[in-house]
């Protein structure tokens, strides 16, 4: 990465990475409607861990190996869209967990929903098509070689920390804020449902087009 212009040009890309919709987003939105900041934090920092992961195996030539070996890149994508299903019948199955804020006549339903936790959160980005695809795009445009790879590294590693860290608390956040304006379980219900179902359209494009 060479300058202070190409660092302001890739901290602009990654932002816009981080905070526009996708899987993540959408799930933490969820969960946070759902079960709160604080039992989402798990979720949050299992996508931040997962996510640096696979920008630091990247760095190394992850991209090169799935182009070697495609079928890996379309075996993840698979697994990526059943899990996706996976995930969106939860969200849409799930009952909020701080039933004061709902009517007394719906609130004896038992809590049986769990929000997701770090280490599925951690290997989904290891499968999520829009994390694979931001992350290889960042590397080949940004990062350096030579004795410029190191520098390169730690500075793609520690922007994309700080954008995700910000953008996964900021959609949960977004979802508590949400949660306030549902005043009973039918609009819970409702809210479940279409983030499900934007949860499974936000990467079926990308999951169903051929690599």
């Amino acid at each position: 990465m060479g300058g202070w212009e190409h660092l302001w040009a890739f901290a602009v890309f990654a932002t816009i990475a981080a905070f526009t919709p996708g899987p993540n987003n959408i799930m933490l939105a969820a969960s946070g409607v759902n079960f709160g900041l604080r039992r989402s934090l798990p979720h949050i920092f299992g996508i931040t861990a997962g996510f640096l992961s696979v920008v630091i195996a990247a760095a190394f030539g992850l991209g090169g190996l799935f182009t070697l070996l495609p079928f890996l890149y379309d075996g993840l994508r698979l697994i990526a869209l059943g899990f996706l299903i996976y995930i969106a019948y939860k969200i849409g199955s799930a009952t909020p967990t701080n039933d004061s804020q709902l009517s007394s006549d719906i609130s004896d339903k038992p809590k049986t929903s769990t929000p997701l936790g770090f280490w599925p959160a951690f290997l989904f980005q290891w499968m999520n098509p829009k994390a694979l695809i931001v992350v290889f795009s960042a590397v080949t445009a940004y990062a350096g070689s030579g004795p410029q790879f190191w520098v390169s590294l730690i500075s793609i590693t520690f922007i994309f920390f700080l954008v995700t860290i910000t953008s996964t608390l900021a959609w949960c956040a977004l979802g508590v804020l949400i949660a306030r304006l549902l005043s009973n379980r039918l609009a819970y219900r409702i809210f479940n449902i279409t983030m499900a179902g934007l949860l499974v359209a936000s990467l079926l494009p990308v999951l169903l087009t051929q690599s």
